[in-house]
């Protein structure tokens, strides 16, 4: 039996490296999941090659689009590929995104309720999103740039931008909005770009004398 443990040490080493390497290559499973109901949601398009629903590892297989830093998804861009379908419901949960862009597409339905809480960069201009801008936007402290231009979204805004400090781009232009341009724009201090043309605001423009203009 003595010679036998040499063998069994070996092979307890190489079980254990392989679980190693495997830990450390796996993306983060909720960005695993949260990528698989957006293919699924976007009905299973062959433009994302890599994308599967049944596991996966987006940040190890070079999914189309997706970019990572260690185990995590920061970088969602998928502009340009003729997409279809729906966002689903689990972007939120892309916790350490960076920048999402799904621009020039043909997604429909509403804007999700919660977007990824980091992120910096949205862009989702150029689609067929209705109803208006959701009212957890304010949550995004670190939100730069964010564009919903040439949709279909409409209604009165809302007061949806308190709080964004750090917002610079502002891009709501060719869509159905309607009614006074909320007090909120107020605080976007820092707001060095702001496109509202081709709307259907009406009343008050007062708030944007008091954005900077530097």
């Amino acid at each position: 039996m003595a010679k036998q443990y040499p063998h069994l040490c070996l092979a307890v080493m190489i079980f254990s490296a392989i679980l190693a390497s495997q830990a450390w290559a796996f993306t983060n499973p909720l960005d695993v999941a949260a990528l698989q109901d957006l293919y699924r949601s976007l009905n299973y398009p062959p433009e994302l090659k890599g994308w599967r629903v049944d596991g996966g590892d987006p940040c190890e297989e070079s999914w189309t689009g997706v970019s990572c830093f260690q185990s995590s998804v920061i970088y969602l861009k998928i502009q340009e590929l003729n997409l279809t379908g729906y966002f689903g419901g689990q972007l939120n949960n892309l916790h350490y995104l960076k920048h999402l862009d799904v621009s020039s597409n043909y997604i429909l339905g509403e804007i999700p309720y919660s977007l990824p809480p980091n992120a910096t960069h949205i862009n989702l201009a150029s689609n067929y999103l209705r109803q208006s801008i959701p009212h957890s936007l304010p949550t995004m402290k670190y939100l730069r740039h964010i564009n919903l231009s040439h949709n279909l979204l409409s209604g009165p805004i809302g007061n949806v931008f308190t709080g964004l400090e750090n917002l610079r781009v502002l891009d709501l232009s060719y869509n159905n909005f309607t009614g006074d341009l909320p007090s909120s724009f107020g605080s976007l201090t820092n707001l060095t770009t702001l496109c509202l043309q081709n709307n259907n605001f009406t009343g008050s423009v007062t708030y944007l004398a008091e954005l900077s203009t530097n």
